[in-house]
C-alpha cells in the first residue's frame, strides 16, 4: 500500500471507532434494542441488525447494552482481524 492509501485506511478506522462509539452511546438510551439500526458518516456505513424478541413480561426490565467491541454486532458483520 501507498502512503495514500495508509491514511486512507486510517482515516476510516478512525472515523468508524468514532461512529462506533456514539452508535453504543445512543443505543444505550433505549429501551430496548431496534430492529435495525444504520448509520453513515462520510464515507463510513455502521449497519446492524437485531433478531425481534417478544415484548418485556410485567415490566420486566430490557437487557442491557453490551459495550463490548463485538457485542450486538451480528457474527455475520464481525470484523475478523488477521
Amino acid at each position: 500500500m501507498s502512503t495514500g492509501e495508509d491514511d486512507s485506511a486510517s482515516s476510516t478506522s478512525a472515523a468508524l471507532s468514532l461512529v462506533r462509539a456514539n452508535v453504543l452511546e445512543l443505543l444505550k438510551g433505549f429501551d430496548s434494542p431496534p430492529r435495525l439500526l444504520r448509520v453513515q458518516a462520510g464515507g463510513v456505513t455502521l449497519e446492524a441488525e437485531w433478531p425481534q424478541s417478544p415484548p418485556a413480561v410485567n415490566g420486566a426490565a430490557p437487557p442491557p447494552v453490551d459495550e463490548r467491541p463485538e457485542a450486538g454486532v451480528p457474527q455475520s458483520h464481525q470484523r475478523l482481524d488477521p
